[in-house]
């Protein structure tokens, strides 16, 4: 009984992670006329609108973020 308190001390004593978000822009130049920025996912796709938010570990994988964060057609920006 004494070994799961201290593991759930220990956990309570851990900083909250940080939860990062992404913010959709939009499409840097208005003129390429899409109005969807479809993200191809190992299983399938994931259509992303402007002023949509992503949250990095559900919607999104670090990986995938950094991806949309390195977009040339369309501007993604973190938020808090």
């Amino acid at each position: 009984m004494s070994e799961q308190k201290e593991r759930i001390q220990k956990s309570a004593e851990k900083p909250a992670e940080k939860v990062r978000k992404i913010k959709c822009e939009g499409p840097i130049h208005e003129m390429n006329g899409a109005s969807i920025f479809r993200l191809q996912k190992q299983r399938g796709s994931l259509d992303i609108y402007p002023g949509q938010i992503l949250t990095i570990g559900n919607e999104i994988t670090k990986e995938e973020a950094e991806q949309l964060l390195a977009a040339t057609s369309w501007k993604f920006s973190e938020v808090k």
